[in-house]
């Protein structure tokens, strides 16, 4: 069978169970799961009858780049992710400019696209003033939407009945 790679001698992980076999990856997607092996692979990894589990989805990350890379960036958060088990991603928008329109959104994308090592997705802000930019922000790839409510001081004691 014709791979990129293939692991070999795995016990593969799956939301069925759990089994022995063979896993061939070609272009970096799986293209195949087998009992055995079979010849054919560019590069072979003998798992050695270690497990084989999915990759985890992190959905609630600030990478904040661009725009506060002091804190991280994508490529070291990144590395981070895949070195912990995490091969997806999801940023929430706290970064430069804020993610509250299409444009910005695909931006950042081709932004992230040459320095993450991991997948990823984003979320897009949501906001009194941009509600207009939801559908196309959604249609461009945001996977959601972000917004934050914030009470003032003056609101919270109107609430409980202490107006000021």
């Amino acid at each position: 069978m014709s791979a990129d790679l293939l692991i070999k001698n795995a016990k593969i992980v799956t939301p069925a169970g759990t089994y022995e076999g063979c896993v061939y990856v070609e272009g970096g997607r799986i293209s195949a799961i087998t009992q055995k092996a079979e010849t054919g692979a560019a590069r072979e990894i003998d798992a050695g009858g270690r497990f084989l589990l999915p990759g985890m989805v992190d959905e609630h990350v600030h990478m904040m780049d661009p725009g506060f890379t002091d804190r991280e960036d994508w490529t070291t958060g990144t590395e981070a992710a895949a070195r912990g088990g995490i091969t997806t991603v999801i940023d929430h928008h706290r970064s430069e400019p804020l993610v509250y329109t299409r444009e910005i959104l695909e931006e950042k994308t081709a932004y992230i696209d040459s320095r993450s090592v991991v997948d990823f997705g984003q979320l897009g802000g949501l906001d009194v003033d941009n509600l207009e930019h939801l559908r196309p922000m959604w249609e461009g790839g945001a996977l959601g939407f972000k917004g934050i409510h914030v009470r003032t001081a003056r609101r919270a004691r109107f609430v409980r009945g202490r107006r000021s």
